[in-house]
């Protein structure tokens, strides 16, 4: 779909999703409805500036962002001024945090006051010199240790608790992402951790409250996060991805990291079993030659990384005890979701339902 330009008198919103393959720079305005009108996307590499989330070369970063906004201005006639700032990996994490207030009423009933008594304990809390807590969400209210309520306001008790997931970001990684920007001609106006952020952009309102995990396979990581009554309960970042994949793939072939995407996109699949035994392929190998393969051998080592992928996010649940408060299943999303039965080997390997996201533009 092409760029469509914008209005001169709309208030812009742009943001850009820093990978470890890609840098995507996307602008749009909010509507009357509250929705977010996409307008446009460019998409650049970033040449090993960003390792497992991390930016390592500012410079080559910053190239990369300011190619796709002066692309953006050209094709859409506005200036960009600022940008929000999506991030996931190492440099992310969260934790959960708990803290109380008693309630000195005389009949014990609590009241507002004590509800904003005890976020303002929440929101003095700090953490190391070498992360930020960049947002809290809240996860429940419990009243004397025993009853979880939505809002404690009018109930009765002697103790009022509440349950926070703490996002955290290095400070290191803001500062580099704020000189990112600077190289970019960007201002900095915040930033977003992508996971939490999906579940806004690709869950139904009953998936949110009944339960889901999406798991994303990025290139060198996927990450995984995990939405219950309407909000972000867990997230955590593995340390797998879909290049995983391709450094397989080009051992056995010998061919180049283009050529070895090609390959993957023309003739992969998820479940080797599937690809009949003579089937076969062609790739270009090094030295511009072409080589004929058996495409069964492309895809069981396909099926064997994405097994691993699987199996990774299937213990992050399980170590996080959620593996089985998640009724609405895995919602699969990432690059390499294109692949046929990708959702069927998930699902296998997991034992529970899994769906790729859908994606709309516009």
């Amino acid at each position: 779909m092409a760029n469509e330009k914008i209005n001169e008198k709309q208030e812009c919103i742009v943001g850009i999703d820093i990978g470890s393959s890609h840098v995507k720079v996307s602008i749009g305005y909010k509507q009357e409805n509250g929705l977010l009108n996409v307008k446009g996307i460019e998409i650049q590499n970033v040449n090993d500036s960003v390792k497992d989330g991390s930016i390592v070369q500012v410079m080559e970063l910053g190239k990369a962002i300011e190619a796709a906004k002066s692309a953006l201005e050209r094709e859409l006639n506005v200036t960009l001024k600022d940008a929000y700032v999506g991030i996931s990996g190492s440099a992310v994490s969260c934790a959960r945090y708990e803290d109380f207030v008693s309630i000195n009423s005389p009949n014990n009933l609590i009241t507002e006051s004590d509800v904003h008594d005890l976020t303002e304990r929440i929101n003095k809390v700090s953490t190391n010199n070498e992360d930020k807590i960049i947002e809290r969400i809240l996860q429940r209210y419990i009243i004397d240790d025993r009853q979880e309520v939505r809002n404690p306001v009018g109930a009765f008790g002697t103790k009022l608790s509440a349950e926070y997931l703490l996002v955290l970001c290095s400070k290191v990684q803001i500062d580099r992402i704020k000189q990112t920007l600077f190289q970019a001609r960007l201002q900095y106006k915040g930033i977003c951790v992508t996971p939490i952020a999906q579940s806004l952009a690709l869950l139904s309102k009953e998936e949110q409250d009944e339960g889901v995990a999406i798991v994303d396979i990025g290139c060198d990581l996927t990450d995984i996060s995990v939405v219950r009554n309407g909000k972000v309960c867990y997230f955590a970042s593995l340390p797998i991805g879909a290049s995983s994949i391709n450094n397989d793939l080009a051992q056995f072939v010998s061919a180049s990291k283009s050529n070895i995407e090609k390959l993957k996109k023309s003739y992969g699949e998820a479940i080797a079993e599937n690809i009949p035994l003579d089937a076969t392929c062609s790739v270009e190998v090094l030295g511009h030659s072409r080589k004929q393969i058996l495409q069964r051998n492309v895809v069981e080592i396909i099926e064997e990384r994405l097994k691993d992928i699987a199996r990774f996010a299937l213990k992050s649940l399980r170590e996080a005890k959620l593996s089985n408060k998640i009724p609405c299943g895995v919602l699969l999303t990432g690059g390499s979701t294109y692949l046929s039965n990708i959702d069927k080997l998930f699902s296998r390997e997991m034992n529970m339902s899994v769906r790729c996201a859908d994606t709309l533009y516009g």
